[in-house]
């Protein structure tokens, strides 16, 4: 990130949020999108974080899965985690099409 650019949008009288929004996000935004991919499926598929975060009104769909793998054999299993390689999987090809993990990646 080039703080220069920062510097000089301050210069011409930008406020911070304004440089904030219109400087600094820009120049950061593939890497926060590409951590926060990261980080959402590296959370979503640890089971044991998923225990932690169920009540007893609500359970998270690993939490749910392993459920139904443990009672009973159940098709719907294999076909709920299929779903949800494939939603990463577009996911990351989506963040690739709008901000280039490669260009994020290599710098």
């Amino acid at each position: 990130m080039d703080e220069n650019l920062e510097d000089a949008a301050r210069t011409l009288g930008a406020n911070r949020l304004t440089t904030f929004w219109r400087v600094t996000l820009p120049q950061i935004a593939s890497g926060v999108a590409a951590g926060g991919l990261f980080a959402f499926m590296v959370s979503f598929d640890n089971y044991p974080v998923t225990m932690w975060l169920a009540n007893s009104e609500y359970s998270p769909v690993p939490l749910v899965l392993m459920r139904q793998l443990v009672n009973v054999f159940d098709p719907s299993v294999p076909a709920m985690s299929t779903i949800i390689i494939l939603m990463a999987m577009v996911g990351v090809l989506l963040l690739e099409k709008l901000v280039g993990l490669r260009r994020a990646l290599a710098a």
